[in-house]
């Protein structure tokens, strides 16, 4: 019995670190904050806590951790990117449709992955996935 399914996705279907980092310096920038790409790089693999921390060092401001994550989060849906400006070259979308005509015993569980959460797409962009599209790495 399968307990658990876990995806590498980032690195792996997706790359977003690049965007992610664009935005976090943008937000920076945004409150006038200036910062060089060694800062951004200590940044990159951290845990949330140490982001914080060191954002609120470099921008010297006092926000309490939700404050911060609050503005982050609404500077990001602002300057959101497109799921297709993330995806790895060799990445396509397959369709449900496509996956049951194929089923074979190693893609079952992305056959119940769909059918158990038909939303888990709208991590990366709802906007520019079909409701019944999964992304694999081929």
């Amino acid at each position: 019995m399968i307990k658990a399914v876990i995806f590498d996705m980032d690195g792996v279907l997706v790359d977003s670190e690049p965007k992610n980092l664009e935005q976090l310096r943008g937000f920076y920038k945004s409150y006038g904050t200036e910062v060089d790409d060694a800062f951004m790089h200590s940044l990159v693999g951290s845990s949330y806590t140490y982001t914080y921390t060191e954002s609120m060092r470099v921008m010297h401001m006092d926000w309490p951790m939700e404050k911060f994550k609050e503005k982050l989060d609404d500077y990001c849906k602002l300057h959101a990117f497109g799921y297709d400006e993330v995806l790895n070259p060799g990445v396509k979308a397959v369709s449900y449709t496509h996956l049951r005509a194929h089923e074979t015993k190693e893609n079952v569980v992305c056959r119940l992955l769909l059918e158990k959460n038909k939303q888990a797409h709208t991590l990366l962009n709802p906007s520019s996935i079909g409701d019944r599209t999964l992304t694999m790495s081929v």
